[in-house]
């Protein structure tokens, strides 16, 4: 009778992990039926089987659960061994045993869930970053397994079309730019219309500062007439799209204008108006009368009167402005002269229409009582 019940025990631990040592102590006491060997066999034969998905996606920014749950076949109320451990590309990132909890930044755990089985991992706010594999560890008792799971971020692409504004009838380069995708694997094509256009080229995917990605194709387009009402496309799948995205726009397509012609007439006609407003100023000056104040006259008057030979008959308003003249203007000689009796330039008596003959006809005598004036020293005012 417990011959054939040990035979149970044997056949149901086979898949357990049970050490050689009681293994072989299983085989010295099968013959001895007074060793309670069920007790020791039923501690270690507690069968753990953990769960986990090999694959998880999420989107760069948002929270994600990576979950891994444990069973037990024969639970005990205290196990001597429960420890649960995550690790990153290989290196620690979670720890959980009898000695509490430590854990990265962005994650967390809740210990109470997990003493019911559930070991899941929570991240918040993940990045390109988190991106890889994550392998969940369980050891209950003597028993131990883990398994991994991959992790995949995904970020949507940014597409834009530039080089819209293109000339009639002249080849025209387009450029479609997708930026900020992960992972690094996308497809643009060209559409005008629902046709596809063949003579477009993909350039290189580029790394960006925060781990994602940018890519540019071109394509060279010759617009037509009938191209302004047509709609040209840029189409780019990726794994983070659940279908392709298709951005559409419309050509702006111009005449071609001949850039150079239109600045030399503008040239042309600048100079010309240069040319008239230099004319205009020239004339003007020359036909505009040369100021000449009386008082001008007056003195050339003056001058006159001492430099001819012949006497001047001058009216009798030249006279009284000469005399006017000669008052506001003494001979710096004379400046300090007292007047003498019988001055020609301050006697009243004195007739003021000057009939003076050349000095070289002139005798002693006749000069007699006249006083002699240097006119040379009479400034001239021209």
């Amino acid at each position: 009778m417990f011959s054939s019940s040990v035979r149970k025990v044997k056949v149901d631990c086979q898949s357990c992990p049970i050490p050689r040592l009681l293994q072989r102590l299983h085989a010295a006491v099968m013959d001895f039926p007074g060793i309670p060997l069920l007790l020791l066999l039923g501690q270690t034969c507690a069968a753990m089987e953990l769960y986990i998905s090999p694959t998880q996606r999420t989107f760069r920014g948002s929270n994600v659960v990576l979950g891994c749950t444990f069973s037990v076949d024969n639970p005990s109320a205290g196990p001597s061994f429960f420890i649960i451990k995550w690790y990153f590309k290989s290196k620690e990132i979670l720890t959980y045993d009898n000695g509490g909890l430590s854990l990265q930044p962005r994650m967390s755990f809740n210990d109470q869930a997990a003493r019911g089985g559930d070991a899941s991992l929570y991240i918040s706010n993940v990045s390109i970053f988190d991106d890889g594999t994550y392998t969940c560890s369980v050891k209950y008792n003597m028993e131990r397994k883990e398994k991994d799971t991959q992790l995949q971020i995904m970020a949507s692409p940014k597409v834009l079309i530039t080089n819209k504004v293109v000339t009639e009838s002249k080849a025209s380069t387009m450029t479609c730019t997708a930026t900020e995708f992960f992972p690094p694997d996308i497809r643009v094509t060209w559409l005008r219309g629902d046709q596809r256009l063949q003579n477009s080229e993909m350039g290189e995917i580029t790394p960006n500062d925060d781990w994602t990605f940018s890519v540019k194709s071109t394509v060279i387009i010759t617009p037509s007439d009938e191209d302004r009402e047509r709609i040209f496309s840029c189409r780019v799948q990726h794994a983070s799209l659940p279908e392709p995205k298709r951005v559409d726009f419309q050509l702006d397509i111009r005449k071609d204008i001949n850039i150079g012609l239109y600045l030399g007439i503008g040239g042309a006609i600048f100079v010309c108006l240069i040319t008239v407003l230099g004319i205009w100023c020239y004339r003007r000056s020359k036909s505009a009368p040369q100021p000449q104040t009386v008082q001008h006259q007056e003195y050339a008057k003056v001058d006159q009167l001492h430099t001819t030979e012949e006497p001047v008959q001058l009216s009798t308003q030249e006279e009284l402005n000469m005399v006017d003249y000669q008052h506001q203007h003494p001979p710096p000689q004379e400046a300090n002269m007292e007047e003498k009796p019988g001055d020609i330039r301050h006697n009243p008596g004195t007739s003021t229409d000057l009939h003076l003959p050349p000095t070289g006809e002139l005798n002693a005598e006749e000069l007699d009582g006249f006083e002699i004036i240097d006119f040379s020293e009479v400034p001239h005012y021209l």
